[in-house]
């Protein structure tokens, strides 16, 4: 393999470097960092891509480590505001059931973010938007909702951990 000293890890020409495991550590850095954009629908990088599909285990693990940093800022955020902690435990009375109730809130607590990620991403790209399409990101929304509800509610009912 050539190598550039202007792209020592291949990313421009999108050739991989020979130097081992430093350039796993590598991918998966960039993979982890590149997460954050993509929850406003930046598509991530050609190298990062390959690298994903690659090592399905190591993209799946880098991308929830990257999303996982604006994830808890937000939950650590949504405690300071008032209304919104006032409408988590209201939604909360609205069954009896630890689950359910669970799920409702991290419902109630995951929405605002989640709309302000769709609506961000359908911003010009000049002003930081993304280049995926308003369903595109209302379905990731959608999914992560369902997902975090659910497991916010198994999580809350079944063990008591929220």
């Amino acid at each position: 393999m050539e190598y550039d000293k202007d792209d020592p890890f291949g990313y421009k020409s999108g050739k991989k470097s020979s130097s081992g495991g430093t350039d796993w550590i590598t991918s998966f850095s960039l993979s982890a960092l590149e997460s954050i954009p993509e929850l406003i629908g930046h598509t991530p990088s050609q190298a990062t891509q390959e690298f994903r599909q690659d090592n399905p285990w190591s993209g799946v693990g880098s991308e929830l480590l990257g999303t996982a940093v604006p994830y808890l800022g937000w939950f650590k955020a949504a405690k300071s505001i008032p209304r919104l902690t006032k409408a988590v435990e209201s939604v909360g009375k609205l069954s009896d059931k630890p689950i359910i109730s669970g799920a409702l809130q991290e419902g109630m607590r995951l929405a605002p973010f989640e709309a302000g990620r769709v609506a961000v991403s359908q911003l010009p790209e000049s002003l930081g938007g993304g280049d995926k399409s308003a369903t595109d990101m209302a379905t990731s929304a959608g999914l992560n909702l369902a997902l975090g509800s659910g497991l916010g509610g198994l999580f809350h009912g079944q063990f008591g951990w929220l």
